[in-house]
C-alpha cells in the first residue's frame, strides 16, 4: 500500500499543542507562523490507526479497560520483527507515556537528593523531572566535534562511581543530536553502570525512527540483557499518537519490575489508545518504512537548501529521529538573538539549544517531520532571515 505524506491534517484550531500554543514558547508568535518546534509530526496518521479507534469508538466499551495478553503479544512481536530483540510479554509494562514512565524510575530507583546522570545536550523533561522529585542532575556532557558526538567515557566511570548517583537517563537514539548509539558504545556504557550499581533507564522512544538502512539496537539487546536496565519505547513519536498517553517500560529484572508493580498498582489504560497500539503493530510497517523514507528525503534536502542559501550554519544528518540539529556558532550572535531572529523576522518556530543545557549553545532544534511544502517554505523564511547577519 502506498502512503501519501505529500499532504497534512489542517491541526490549527484544534488541540494539536504544536499549532495552538506557540505563545507559550514565545509570545511573538502568530497566526502566520510556521511551528517546527513541539516533537511531534504533521502527516496524517495510518489510516489501520484511525480505523482501529473508529471501530473501538463504535463498541462504546468505554469504562475501566484493562490490556489482553495479546496487547502484548503484539508489542513484543513488533519488538522482534523491527530489532530482533526477543522479549517476553510478561515483562513489558503499560505507563501513560514515556515522562510517566522516567518519573516511576526515578522514583522507584533512587532517593531523595540522589544524582541522576544525563548526556547534555539532551531532552530538556529529562533535568525537569530529576529536579522535580528532588533528585540532582549530573551531566555527563557528549562531546562534539564538527557536527559529531561521542560520550565522555573516563567522566562517565567517575560520575558512576561516586554512591550518591544511582541512575543514569540515556537517551538512545540521542534527542536532539540524533546519535544511535552503537554495540560497543551501549556495551560500555551497561557495564560502567552495573559495576557501580547506577540504575540504566534508557528511552528509546525515537527507536523506530532511524534512516533507511540503519536498525536500532536496543541496550538490553546490545548486552544480552541485564537487570539493571529498563527500556522505555512506545508508538507516541513512531505513529505520531504522543496524544494517546500511552507507552511502555521493558524490564529485564525482577527487582525493578516488582518495584515497578507496587509503585503503579493496576494499569488502567484507554481503550482507544490500546486499539492504536495494537493496530501500529501489526499493521504498521509498511506506514513507517514510508515516513523513514520521506523523513531521510527531508533531511536530504534541508542539508543542501542549507549549504546553498545559508552555507555559515553547519548540518551533520543524524542515524535517527525527526530533528535536524543547527549549528549557527559561525554567527557573531547570541543564543537570545538566534532564537529572536527566527521568530520576529523568520517567523518560524524552533527549540534553542540552550533549553537542552550544557552543550546546547548556539545550536538549534528544528523538526522535519512535516510535509516538504511546509519544511521548504519555513528554510526559505529562516535563510533570508539570517542573510542579513555575519
Amino acid at each position: 500500500m502506498t502512503y501519501n505524506f505529500t499532504k497534512a491534517p489542517n491541526r490549527k484550531g484544534a488541540y494539536a499543542g504544536k499549532w495552538t500554543a506557540m505563545t507559550l514558547w514565545s509570545p511573538h508568535a502568530n497566526e502566520h507562523t510556521l511551528p517546527f518546534w513541539v516533537a511531534d509530526m504533521d502527516f496524517d496518521v495510518a489510516p489501520q490507526i484511525t480505523d482501529a479507534m473508529k471501530s473501538e469508538i463504535d463498541r462504546l466499551t468505554f469504562g475501566y479497560s484493562v490490556a489482553t495478553p495479546q496487547y502484548f503479544e503484539v508489542t513484543s512481536a513488533w519488538l522482534n520483527r523491527r530489532y530482533g530483540w526477543e522479549v517476553s510479554p510478561s515483562n513489558i509494562r503499560i505507563a501513560s507515556g514515556t515522562l510517566h514512565a522516567i518519573s516511576t524510575m526515578i522514583k522507584i530507583a533512587s532517593k531523595q537528593d540522589d544524582g541522576i546522570i544525563v548526556q547534555t545536550p539532551v531532552y530538556h523533561k529529562f533535568a525537569e523531572l530529576v529536579t522535580k522529585h528532588g533528585r540532582t542532575v549530573v551531566e555527563n556532557p557528549l562531546v562534539e566535534q564538527d557536527g559529531e558526538y561521542d560520550i565522555n567515557f573516563a567522566q562517565l566511570e567517575e560520575l558512576a562511581s561516586q554512591p550518591n548517583n544511582s541512575l543514569m537517563l540515556l537517551c538512545h537514539p540521542h534527542n536532539p543530536v540524533g546519535c544511535a548509539w552503537t554495540q560497543e558504545e551501549l556495551v560500555k556504557v551497561a557495564d560502567i553502570c552495573g559495576r557501580h550499581n547506577v540504575t540504566l533507564v534508557s528511552d528509546e522512544i525515537h527507536s523506530d525512527l532511524t534512516r533507511m538502512g540503519v536498525t536500532h539496537l536496543p541496550v538490553s539487546k546490545a548486552v544480552g540483557g541485564a537487570p539493571h536496565i529498563v527500556t522505555l519505547n512506545g508508538t507516541g513519536k513512531t505513529f505520531n499518537l504522543a496524544g494517546m498517553h500511552i507507552s511502555h517500560a521493558i524490564f529485564d529484572g525482577e527487582e525493578l519490575r516488582n518495584k515497578w508493580d507496587a509503585e503503579i498498582g493496576l494499569t488502567l489504560p484507554n481503550p482507544v489508545s490500546m486499539a492504536a497500539v495494537e493496530a501500529a503493530y501489526t499493521k504498521g510497517d509498511e506506514w513507517v518504512d514510508g515516513l523513514r523514507n520521506t523523513l531521510d528525503g527531508n533531511f536530504e534536502f534541508t542539508q543542501a537548501y542549507l549549504a546553498k542559501h545559508l552555507p555559515k550554519v553547519k548540518m551533520t544528518i543524524p542515524n535517527a529521529t525527526y530533528f535536524a540539529w543547527l549549528d549557527f556558532r559561525a554567527f557573531d550572535l547570541t543564543d537570545a538573538q538566534i532564537d529572536e531572529i527566527m521568530i520576529k523576522e523568520a517567523n518560524i518556530l524552533l527549540e534553542g539549544g540552550p533549553a537542552f543545557g550544557t552543550g546546547g549553545e548556539g545550536w538549534q532544534r528544528l523538526n522535519l517531520a512535516c510535509t516538504h511544502s511546509q519544511l521548504e517554505e519555513g528554510l526559505k523564511r529562516m535563510c533570508a532571515a539570517f542573510a542579513n547577519y555575519k
